[in-house]
């Protein structure tokens, strides 16, 4: 089962026209990929701020837990803590969040695409010159075979066809005279005898 359309044999400049037509479509979708790409590495930064903020928070964490058993209550002090005394409560509190940071940062680290290190690989193998050379390309087929298929191919067969439709409407006028002519011999004649 052919699913794409057969390419028109009939003429060459049609053929590059249409090939010009389709780099362009693809193109654009290349265009629509990158733009999807850029996003996620958008997205995929937004996280890992996130993570650092997490990171900073957890060590936070970690050092006043630390101070509470080093006995340092008035040290590495934790503002969201709802006391700061170094008692059961506190110590409760910083592990429950503890362990909620890190449950969001193993979800952050576990939904994460390096899309980063795809581009990398990309602009490595320098494919950054597709990007440039094959939308010209495109433009360059698309403009050149419908340029040549019209001036080559369709405004001749219009000029053929224009001539045609002149003589076909000069030949009618003259059948015409000629009907008229037959026509007024024949009254002259009938009207003789």
């Amino acid at each position: 089962m052919n699913f794409l359309p057969k390419p028109p044999t009939d003429n060459l400049y049609k053929f590059v026209a249409i090939l010009g037509l389709w780099m362009l479509v693809f193109t654009v979708a290349i265009g629509f990929f990158i733009n999807f790409m850029i996003y996620q590495i958008e997205q995929e930064t937004e996280t890992v701020a996130r993570l650092m903020g997490y990171d900073s928070k957890l060590s936070r964490i970690e050092r006043r837990l630390q101070s509470i058993e080093d006995g340092e209550l008035d040290q590495n002090i934790v503002d969201t803590s709802p006391v700061n005394d170094g008692s059961q409560e506190e110590l409760n509190y910083l592990i429950d969040l503890k362990g909620r940071i890190k449950e969001t940062v193993d979800e952050l680290e576990s939904r994460g695409t390096d899309y980063a290190q795809a581009v990398k690989v990309a602009w490595g193998i320098k494919l950054h010159w597709f990007l440039y050379i094959f939308p010209s390309l495109s433009c360059l087929f698309f403009w050149f075979g419908f340029r040549q298929w019209y001036f080559k191919i369709q405004k001749p067969s219009e000029d053929a066809l224009a001539q045609q439709r002149r003589i076909n409407e000069l030949t009618i006028q003259r059948l015409e005279q000629e009907i008229a002519l037959t026509k007024k011999s024949s009254w002259t004649r009938y009207a003789r005898r």
